[in-house]
């Protein structure tokens, strides 16, 4: 005898699901692209058979009848309710049976050792335990593997933005909020790290882990192209049983939370798939950059404490003869991805029968460690959250801030983790595909766009230049590329004006750093270009200038710029800063004060709330009681036709403090010199501001991000050579 659910009613905030292996569970469930009324008729349990269990149900209540939020958590009690009313038994009865009367989820029947759950895997009861926070339901604690955490007491009554956002309740008192902030406090603690106090989920009804990203489109999209690669092309279905593949064999290798594993690799697929399977196991990721000299890749792999090394082939001897520098690296796994039988797929491989552990994921613990540019000393390990890094591809999604075509590629390397925010997770949270780019250069670039369709990338403006002026780059090659990003260094107006003139469109420019993560402003096309110009504040932060103080200061008036979660609107309270720095709480603590953090960057606030650029703090030069801005004077002598770079710095002087100075880049085939170029910089500037020096290289050295790296630069000004002028 067959029975059929009854009718649907749909119910606020629903959300369709798939069952496994694509069985249509639902009437008004999507399946393949169509939408159907059929109902699905199922036969009775066997005897001694597990029933049969749905994603979807009738609302779950507490005693006091208030339903529970929509969720992973509400499925998973649904699932002891729904298999209790098909035993006779009530439903809400059941479901205190699972919470306890004192509302603990005791874990009944639902595989907490790892094994499956009625539809799913043990990670729900994370979820589970989260909505019972936010449910009403009183007192007593959420026990998940045997640790404990106070669940909250009734708040106030839940608001809801556009987005469908539930807002938590504040907790009964602050040791409540303490004990609330982490299971693994005293770990971060040790490490010098502060979790944010606040903890309100993400917007809208997606992901709230990384780990959990690539779900919602295995169920829905799971034949949508989701990465493409120089050596792969990976479905969601497909990319998503590499990616647990690769957790396994992670696992397998002695990998566990907080572990932190390092990568050295270069933009394909491996790069993405390393990332997402360390998510899942809860690893700190560390990336490091291929062109970083062997000492500086053996400091981050000390400092960071790196317990597995994932590098390319051909770089893997690089810190071979430092390794006894490095006593909790354990494991240097090589790479090569024209080789099957390399150690990184011979791991995968033999974890193909294996299934890796389900994990319980804090949102707002550490998951990455994003190592800065190093342009002062040795380089900082800003420390983000799994939060941290989805809330940008929130954004993205919910407002549409940012152009988001179906290709989205990735130009600078992965390494750095501003671009997996910019790239691999803003696009996955969309759904979209990530096309990983493995060539900088103009026609390499082109290629990749032309043969892929590419419709957006985040680069800096040399590449955007090189890209626009080469001769054998047509505009048909670009023809699909219609919203490039630029930043990481200064975007000079003429490459806007020569891309607008070109091809028609905006560039967008954007202003971010390591700490933030990613973009905090971005130009919208709206304010016409200018020296400095950065755009407006994304949704989720705002903008301020401070004095020397930390008093506010007007439009107009150049401060330091500082980042804070936005006060109001849809996205209030949701960003958290960085967790610190790692193993450096004195250098967290003097950058994250006042709820803001401090980015030594100069700039100011236009009227119309636009951001504008006027340097590093620590970089502005006080010349006689005056203050000159680096960027100013670069700005002008960039200008020149035969200037491809320039960096202006500041040296001791007995008299004046500092003198101006300046280093410069001459074009090809140029032989300007220093008379030429100051008296070009009298034409533009005040006569302290231009340089009294002027010295010529060959090539500038630069970072990762295409920054100058003006520590490097300084040798040149010393005195030993002032003499020898």
């Amino acid at each position: 005898m067959c029975r059929r659910r009854p009718p649907f009613r749909r119910r606020r905030g629903h959300r369709a699901r798939f069952g496994e292996c694509g069985v249509h569970r639902h009437p008004r469930e999507r399946r393949h692209g169509r939408r159907t009324r059929e109902h699905r008729a199922r036969a009775p349990p066997a005897a001694g058979q597990r029933p049969a269990h749905d994603a979807h149900g009738p609302p779950l209540s507490d005693a006091g009848g208030s339903r529970l939020p929509a969720g992973p958590g509400r499925r998973a009690l649904r699932h002891a309710g729904r298999a209790a009313r098909r035993r006779g038994g009530d439903g809400t009865a059941a479901a205190r049976e699972l919470t306890g009367s004192d509302g603990t989820i005791q874990g009944r029947g639902l595989g907490l050792d790892g094994e499956r759950l009625w539809g799913g895997t043990d990670r729900r009861l994370g979820a589970a335990q989260r909505t019972l926070g936010a449910s009403g339901f009183q007192g007593g604690t959420a026990r998940i593997r045997g640790e404990t955490s106070p669940a909250l007491e009734p708040g106030p009554e839940r608001a809801r933005s556009r987005f469908g956002r539930r807002s938590i309740g504040k907790p009964a008192d602050q040791a409540q909020r303490r004990a609330r902030v982490s299971l693994d406090a005293d770990w971060h603690r040790v490490q010098g790290l502060t979790p944010s106090e606040r903890r309100l989920p993400l917007p809208g009804d997606g992901p709230q882990t990384v780990a959990e990203i690539l779900e919602p489109w295995v169920r829905e999209r799971p034949e949508a192209l989701a990465l493409v690669g120089r050596h792969g092309r990976y479905d969601y279905r497909a990319l998503d049983r590499m990616v647990t593949r690769a957790a396994a064999a992670l696992h397998r290798l002695g990998l566990r939370a907080p572990d932190r594993i390092a990568a050295c690799l270069p933009n394909d697929v491996d790069i993405v798939i390393a990332f997402l399977a360390s998510q899942r196991l809860g690893l700190l990721w560390v990336g490091i950059n291929r062109p970083l000299a062997p000492a500086e890749k053996a400091y981050i792999l000390r400092d960071s404490g790196a317990k597995l090394y994932l590098v390319a082939e051909e770089l893997a001897d690089e810190v071979a003869d430092r390794r006894d520098e490095m006593p909790e690296l354990e494991k240097v796994l090589r790479l090569d991805p024209d080789s099957q039988d390399c150690e990184w797929r011979r791991a995968i491989d033999e974890a193909e029968d294996t299934s890796p552990p389900s994990v319980e994921i804090d949102p707002f613990a550490a998951s990455a460690i994003a190592y800065t540019s190093g342009t002062t000393g040795f380089p900082k390990g800003a420390v983000h959250s799994q939060h941290n890094l989805l809330l940008p591809g929130v954004v993205t999604k919910l407002t549409g801030n940012q152009p988001q075509p179906e290709k989205h590629g990735v130009v600078l390397p992965m390494t750095i983790l501003n671009l997996i925010v910019l790239g691999p997770l803003s696009v996955f949270y969309g759904g979209r595909c990530l096309v990983a780019m493995d060539r900088i250069d103009a026609l390499g670039v082109a290629a990749w766009v032309r043969e892929e369709e590419i419709g957006a990338f985040d680069g800096v403006p040399t590449i955007i230049h090189d890209l626009l002026t080469h001769p054998d780059v047509t505009k048909e090659d670009l023809r699909s590329l219609t919203a490039p990003g630029m930043g990481g260094a200064d975007s000079p107006p003429e490459v806007v004006e020569l891309f607008r003139k070109r091809f028609g469109g905006e560039v967008r420019i954007g202003y971010g750093m390591t700490e933030a993560p990613t973009a905090v402003t971005w130009t919208d096309g709206s304010v016409p270009p200018r020296p400095g110009l950065c755009g407006l504040p994304v949704p989720q932060v705002e903008i301020e200038i401070l004095d020397e103080e930390g008093n506010l200061l007007a439009t107009d008036e150049i401060g330091e710029i500082c980042v804070r979660p936005a006060r109001n609107g849809d996205f209030e309270g949701v960003y958290t800063p960085m967790l610190g720095y790692w193993r450096k709480p004195e250098a967290s603590a003097e950058v994250l004060t006042g709820g803001r953090y401090h980015t030594g960057d100069l700039g100011f606030l236009a009227a119309d709330g636009s951001l504008v650029i006027r340097g590093r703090r620590n970089e502005l030069i006080l010349r006689g009681g005056a203050n000159v801005y680096p960027a100013e004077t670069e700005r002008v002598l960039a200008l020149h036709p035969e200037v491809d770079a320039a960096a202006v710095l500041g040296v001791p002087d007995e008299r004046l403090g500092e003198r101006v100075v300046a280093v410069v880049q001459r074009a090809h085939g140029s032989e300007i010199d220093e008379a030429a170029l100051r008296t070009h910089a009298r034409g533009e500037l005040a006569r302290y501001k231009v340089p009294e020096i002027i010295r010529f290289v060959d090539e500038m050295p630069r970072n990762a991000m295409n920054k100058i790296v003006k520590p490097q630069l300084r040798p040149l000004f010393e005195p030993t050579e002032e003499k020898g002028r």
